[in-house]
């Protein structure tokens, strides 16, 4: 164990059994069923899944498998989800289909991003890439009207002029690109951001 932290949108599969968690035993696999097991769990897709050895399980040693009626050994299996879900509510991707997620409160609004100068709010725009948040040419003349530092904040839950909110992220903009024929504008972060539920 490395102690890397292990994204949510991948895993061992478990089953629970007479209320106790063990690893799904899989004879075989396959891609559609990743992807199948992935959008039961909230999440676009399934990017792949490996078939373990239940002798080189990290859980063989903690929980027993049983193949019951079955001549051929089994796996133990590791998917990957693809989490990059744009426009979704990481936070309430479990819900009912007949739950709507809130309008507000945590998590609500993850792909929310408010651009600062000189630590002044500005205007706002949307996450579209790690890297990249779009807004409106008009909020992007504002911006460098308003001073030379821009920053962008992202996961802040309300705006307060006295620090952040514990899921917050703030980077700086390093530039803002008009997307050619259009009034849409690309803001660059020196660095990405990191998604989660928040954001």
């Amino acid at each position: 164990s490395t102690g890397d932290l292990i994204p949510l949108s991948q895993g061992m599969l478990l089953i629970n059994q007479k209320q106790e968690w063990k690893p799904l035993c899989a004879v075989k696999f396959s891609n559609s069923l990743a992807t199948n097991v992935c959008r039961y769990m909230g999440w676009p897709s399934g990017i792949k899944y490996d078939l373990i050895d239940t002798h080189d399980s990290p859980l063989n040693e903690t929980v027993e498998t049983q193949v019951q009626g079955r001549s051929s050994s089994c796996y133990h299996v590791n998917i990957e989800c693809e989490d990059d879900n744009c426009g979704a509510r990481p936070m309430y991707r479990n819900l009912p289909s007949s739950t709507p997620a809130p309008l507000s409160g945590p998590g609500s609004w993850p792909w929310h991003a408010n651009f600062f100068n000189e630590g002044e709010y500005v205007c706002g725009g949307s996450i579209v890439h790690k890297v990249f948040v779009l807004t409106d040419l008009s909020c992007a003349k504002m911006v460098v009207q308003a001073g030379s530092f821009i920053t962008v904040l992202v996961g802040q839950e309300k705006r307060t002029n006295v620090g952040l909110g514990p899921y917050s992220q703030l980077r700086v903009v390093v530039s803002l690109k008009v997307v050619q024929g259009s009034t849409v504008v690309l803001a660059q972060m020196d660095r990405e951001l990191e998604f989660n539920d928040h954001v």
